[in-house]
């Protein structure tokens, strides 16, 4: 949980209120949370995931993939099923739950 606001005293009684019932961390500045890098300013806050798009195309080894220019050629056909079996397909799983969690977010 992010607890944020320019109301510090509100801020550290919800933070006393919650201590009661749960066990908390109290990190005093956020950099980086479930996949968002947090970079604090004195005027704003700035929310990336650059490293965790980053990482994910680490985990897909596919970091060093040359690119490709869109839209494709008419005639391409894409199928279901080529009969090329998944390696890992606990992998690829993971893989598609994190783009999807990247496009949510």
């Amino acid at each position: 949980m992010i607890i944020t606001g320019d109301n510090v005293d509100g801020i550290s009684d919800l933070k006393a209120s919650l201590r009661h019932t749960f066990e908390i961390k109290d990190f005093d500045f956020l950099n980086y949370f479930i996949g968002l890098e947090v970079i604090s300013t004195d005027d704003d806050i700035y929310l990336s995931q650059a490293k965790y798009a980053s990482d994910l195309l680490t985990r897909a080894e596919i970091t060093d993939s040359c690119i490709e220019f869109t839209p494709l050629e008419s005639n391409v056909r894409f199928t279901p099923m080529d009969g090329t079996v998944l390696h890992n397909p606990t992998l690829y799983r993971q893989l598609v739950g994190g783009l999807v969690y990247l496009t949510i977010i």
